[in-house]
């Protein structure tokens, strides 16, 4: 997923847009173009926490993220950890600390 994001991101840039996000791990439904779910409510909630143009894993998939090691992708044919602990700006001056995507 990581690849993807990033080679979306590089696209997007070269026509000056941008996107920001969340990411989530866990049970979902879906029927045609809905999608229903505890994983869709944790993107949802902690998509409308943040303020910042970027792309985060929600504080569940943090857990899960951590226990992997030496995960890398290949940018430019160099590896690159796909994400990283960043302070992410919060609404209302909050902060958190989140893995982001690179």
């Amino acid at each position: 997923m990581a690849n993807i994001i990033n080679n979306l991101s590089l696209y997007f840039y070269d026509f000056g847009l941008f996107f920001r996000g969340a990411i989530s791990y866990g049970e979902y439904e879906q029927e045609d173009s809905t999608f229903i779910g505890p994983a869709i409510d944790d993107v949802a909630g902690w998509y409308e926490v943040t303020d910042w143009i970027g792309v985060i894993l929600t504080p569940t998939t943090n857990y899960i993220y951590d226990r992997f090691e030496n995960v890398t992708i290949g940018v430019n044919k160099i590896p690159v950890t796909p994400y990283i602990k960043y302070t992410v700006p919060g609404k209302g001056g909050r902060s958190f600390k989140l893995n982001s995507l690179n």
